[in-house]
């Protein structure tokens, strides 16, 4: 039986409002509906079709304003773009030749960007489309400042490199600072009538939150205060807006593989944390007469809009609703995931463990991400799910390297792939290993099975060949061999990236060099034995394929885009898109299907 795949649902857009939204749902491979959600007063959400389109989510971007009219800007080459409008009267569409354009977050407005200058235009509801003004430099985001609509900011990379906020006077197509005299700062949130602002100053040294009140009159930002407990927040923190009055702003902040919502009160510099369930607040958030309203997934929950009270004596739960989708059958009941910690010496270590209690179980799979700068989150992962479903375990640990627990922790890795974070995999199989010694299990000898992409494959590696009789199989899916060898074939912009992390310092300790390419006169890594079908096989060095996407590394590892297999007489290697961009349809299927004959399940 073949476990039921919820569509997922990106690019979501709130109107001013927020009583509409407008988002992206996938069908097939680069086909997609249009769906307009709408909020009643009572904060109830019905869903409704407007119509397919195909192509990449990139360059797809919806938007929606408070009558339910909803722009759909679709990229194509050389500068041309489409813009379709639908309504009631069904969708029509306008062509526009223009580089670099995109939708504003504020209504009605796009922006184009044509180096060395931006142009503001005004797109209205679609059907005609007028210029505003042209400033130099790259324009950025785009916030009501006023009810009306008149006044909007920008934020404005300059050709001289500074940051600055930008006003635009949409009626006259007028210009000026929003911050005079101070530059280095990026507006962050407006509440249009409440006159409150939240800027994030000093970016390029220090980053720090300031709250400022806008002069009506001129139209620029005064009385600047960096609130000293909003600015100590422990973990990610990413406002979200202000309520009604700007007298609070709520913030999602990321602390380890979920996230939290709180209320952070400016009068007293004083938060209140919302209780919302195990999860991630991912996208955008918007007032609303209901109070903030915000997307929300979780490790059982494909997609939710979720609406938080809009005062603290409203409680302190969340209304949650969840899009009704066509099910064939019955709707599966989703795997509950649970928060796990482990410590030991210099390091530790959360995991997501999907499935049946590892201690137990009869077969227990290590997943790892990619990166090394990303982490396993609680949102909803169809992968995880489906092996958990198909009667493994799964442990997605955090290891060094991860984001979402401190500096020390991401900066771990930093000219040491292959290290601190290798070890965490030997420390996790030894833990798990030692705790389910005299239990009969499926795989032979109580082994683990291994899974990663990208990052996550030449760790997966690397863990396969330094300690080969932990495990019983090894996949590996967009696997590169060295560090030293994705930089050689990275574009520059990758390979700057490559510097800061210090991708071609290569370890070499016990176990060898951390390279998995055939050289001479130094030490390889063998991988072996990898467990292929109902015989073992041993994958030497020498017999590694390496297919990078599109010939060379064009962006960072996690994002390769193609999904084919490479194989030879021992080995299979599967080019394929990474945990957060899995969801895509055949690419990610055949993930599914490579895992699944690896891993001898019936249905992934």
């Amino acid at each position: 039986m073949t476990l039921y795949r919820p569509p997922a649902r990106r690019n979501l857009r709130f109107s001013p409002s927020g009583t509409r939204a407008v988002c992206l749902r996938s069908e097939t491979d680069g086909e997609y509906v249009v769906e307009l959600w709408t909020f009643a007063p009572d904060g109830t959400a019905q869903t409704r079709e407007l119509g397919s389109v195909t192509g990449s989510p990139v360059a797809l971007q919806p938007g929606v304003d408070d009558t339910g009219t909803v722009l759909l800007c679709h990229a194509g080459g050389d500068g041309r773009h489409e813009l379709t409008r639908f309504d009631h009267d069904g969708p029509t569409r306008t062509a526009v030749e223009a580089a670099g354009f995109s939708l504003s977050p504020a209504a009605g407005l796009a922006v184009s960007y044509d180096e060395p200058t931006s142009t503001v235009w005004d797109i209205g509801s679609g059907r005609r489309i007028q210029r505003i003004t042209e400033v130099d430099g790259l324009l950025t985001g785009g916030q009501p400042l006023d009810t009306a609509g008149r006044y909007v900011a920008f934020n404005q990379r300059t050709v001289d490199n500074r940051l600055r906020p930008l006003c635009v006077d949409t009626a006259s197509g007028a210009t000026h600072t929003l911050t005079p005299g101070r530059d280095g700062l990026q507006l962050l949130l407006a509440r249009p009538g409440a006159g409150r602002l939240l800027f994030a100053v000093d970016i390029t040294t220090q980053p720090r939150f300031a709250t400022a009140a806008l002069n009506p009159d001129t139209v620029t930002a005064n009385g600047f205060d960096t609130p000293e407990r909003l600015n100590a927040t422990d973990g990610t923190v990413r406002p979200l807006a202000f309520d009604a009055p700007g007298t609070s702003v709520y913030l999602a902040v990321t602390r380890g593989v979920r996230s939290h919502l709180l209320r952070h009160d400016l009068a007293t510099d004083t938060a209140q944390e919302i209780t919302i369930p195990l999860g991630v607040v991912d996208g955008p958030a918007v007032w609303t007469d209901c109070g903030l309203r915000f997307p929300l997934s979780t490790p059982t929950l494909p997609y939710g809009i979720a609406t938080a009270p809009g005062h603290p004596s409203g409680g302190t739960g969340i209304r949650l609703d969840v899009p009704r989708d066509p099910t064939p059958g019955t709707a599966p009941s989703w795997v509950t995931a649970t928060v796990e910690r482990y410590r030991w010496d210099g390091a530790a270590i959360e995991a997501l463990v999907y499935g049946a209690d590892w201690r137990t179980a009869p077969r227990v799979l290590i997943a790892l991400h990619g990166g090394p700068e990303s982490a396993w989150l609680a949102e909803f992962d169809y992968l995880l799910q489906a092996l958990a479903a198909a009667g493994i375990t799964v442990i997605a640990p955090n290891q060094r390297g991860s984001t979402g627990y401190g500096w020390d922790h991401q900066r771990a890795v930093d000219h040491a792939w292959g290290g601190p974070d290798l070890a965490d995999i030997h420390q996790l199989a030894d833990h798990v290993t030692g705790r389910r010694a005299g239990v009969r299990h499926g795989e032979p000898d109580g082994r683990l099975m291994l899974f990663g992409v990208s990052y996550g494959a030449y760790l997966a590696l690397l863990a396969a060949a330094t300690r080969p009789e932990r495990w019983s199989h090894c996949v590996a899916a967009a696997p590169f061999l060295s560090g030293r060898r994705l930089y050689a074939d990275a574009s520059p912009p990758v390979r700057r990236l490559l510097d800061r992390l210090g991708a071609s310092t290569i370890l070499d300790d016990q176990f060898g060099e951390r390279d998995l390419t055939p050289h001479r006169g130094g030490r390889a890594l063998p991988v072996s034995p990898v467990r292929r079908g109902a015989r073992r096989w041993s994958l030497t060095v020498d017999r590694v394929r390496w297919t990078p996407a599109h010939g060379r590394c064009d962006q960072l590892p996690d994002h390769s885009s193609r999904g084919e297999e490479v194989n030879n007489d021992d080995h299979r290697h599967l080019d394929a898109p990474a945990p957060r961009h899995r969801r895509g349809g055949g690419r990610a299927r055949a993930v599914r299907h490579h895992l699944q004959g690896e891993l001898r399940v019936d249905q992934l």
